[in-house]
């Protein structure tokens, strides 16, 4: 099972590519948009961190793989980028989580 460091970092991740596109489209004469995409996204990476963590606290298994899966999955769409956290986080496989 990953620990709350690893979903800090696949976390921190995400929020830095987050503010990447936002700083890529704003400011613009129509920057209302690229701010409520940035807003959401943030939200999603947010909700599934700290669903990660509540779950660790609960020693619920089930739900940390669950939020686990999501923060990953928000994260492949960057997972050509350099910073992409690489194997010493623990990469989703099939069935399940590497290291469990």
């Amino acid at each position: 099972m990953p620990s709350e460091a690893d979903a800090r970092v696949w976390y921190e991740f995400v929020c830095e590519r987050l503010a990447d596109e936002l700083g890529g489209r704003y400011p613009t004469a129509d920057s209302e948009p690229a701010v409520g995409v940035y807003r959401a996204g943030l939200g999603e990476a947010q909700a599934a961190q700290q669903g990660f963590v509540e779950a660790v606290y609960r020693n619920d298994q089930g739900a940390a793989q669950i939020a686990w899966r999501e923060l990953r999955v928000i994260a492949d769409r960057w997972s050509s980028h350099p910073d992409f956290p690489g194997p010493d986080h623990l990469p989703v496989r099939e069935g399940g989580v590497d290291g469990e």
